[in-house]
């Protein structure tokens, strides 16, 4: 037989679980993951972790991986072994909701918890939740395709957040290990937040939202490809070399004024995120 892909999971974790020398504690959504050499670095130790184990990911392809998957303090983090380095990881912040895979649909977590009455079975949180789940699924189809249904379970993130919106397709190694991994995940969700809401005001919290928009792929992208239209733009300017007053003349006029406004909006956006000494301290900016 091959190799149980959860072994060693799920569980709920003391305060002993580290790996020796390599730990990382996290301060912030802002603070960095990265260690000198290792990308991503390792798993935080001990009071950042509330929950590790093995779950197996779906890849783009549609196959399954084999991942070690820890909920911290502010991000899940995934490797491929527990001792190796992380290789992805998820704010919790930027979690929009959990799912539950269901033939095709999904029992969307987030809207069971603002219909739910307090004690009613139908509450995803209460014991026999995932019992029912099984049992209504297998009217319909044998238990063991209920039963499979009932592990997996989709993590769904924010559009132009880190993760761009990402869904990540999960499978634990049974219905109680899935309900225990969703309910790990959502308690660390939702102290997250409260924590962002304590420590931040309002405009703090703008300021952070700011960011995580404008240091995105997608903007950073957008912003690199206009800098190479403005480039683009002014060497064709310099060639063609049109009379002053001239239509042509105008057109690369107006062509100014466009890309002014646009590295005026996009400066004044990073000001916003980065300001004071973040800005002020970047060679690129004073550049």
């Amino acid at each position: 037989g091959g190799r149980d892909p959860f072994s060693s999971g799920p569980r709920r974790m003391p305060k002993s679980h580290s790996k020796q020398g390599k730990g990382s504690g996290l301060s912030s959504l802002t603070s960095s993951l990265y260690e000198a050499d290792g990308d991503w670095g390792y798993i935080p130790d001990g009071e950042e972790v509330a929950m590790a184990g093995f779950l197996e990911k779906e890849s783009v392809d549609m196959t399954w991986s084999r991942r070690y998957v820890c909920v911290c303090k502010t991000r899940i983090f995934f490797a491929k072994e527990a001792e190796s380095p992380v290789i992805d990881s998820i704010p919790l912040s930027e979690i929009s909701h959990v799912s539950l895979n269901d033939e095709g649909n999904e029992l969307d977590f987030r809207e069971r918890k603002e219909e739910r009455e307090e004690g009613a079975t139908n509450d995803w949180k209460h014991p026999h939740f995932f019992e029912k789940f099984v049992k209504m699924s297998s009217s319909s189809l044998n238990l063991n395709n209920a039963i499979e249904n009932v592990r997996i379970f989709h993590v769904h993130t924010t559009p132009g957040g880190f993760n761009s919106g990402r869904t990540y397709i999960l499978r634990a190694s049974s219905p109680d290990a899935c309900r225990s991994w969703i309910l790990a995940i959502e308690e660390a969700r939702m102290k997250e937040l409260k924590r962002i809401n304590s420590m931040y005001g309002t405009l703090a919290r703008m300021r952070f939202q700011c960011k995580e928009i404008y240091e995105s792929d997608t903007v950073q992208f957008s912003v690199g490809f206009i800098i190479f239209l403005n480039f683009l733009c002014s060497v064709i300017n310099y060639e063609l070399l049109p009379q002053p007053g001239s239509h042509l003349d105008n057109l690369f006029n107006i062509f100014e004024i466009v890309f002014l406004s646009i590295f005026s909006v996009e400066l004044a956006l990073n000001m916003f995120a980065h300001w004071f000494f973040p800005f002020v301290t970047d060679g690129w900016n004073i550049f």
